[in-house]
């Protein structure tokens, strides 16, 4: 039962990680389409 337990437990940590590698990828996609907008912006005042 416990070692059961555990074995979800570790699947749910495996998915867990996954979810945040592909969240901080998107998130590191999304900054840098920021970025690239900020400095595209200061390109065309200046």
């Amino acid at each position: 039962m416990i070692s059961g337990i555990l074995a979800v437990d570790d699947a749910n940590f495996i998915v867990g990680q996954r979810s945040v590698e592909r969240s901080f990828i998107g998130f590191a996609k999304f900054f840098l389409a920021f970025m690239a907008y900020k400095v595209g912006q200061t390109i065309i005042f200046f």
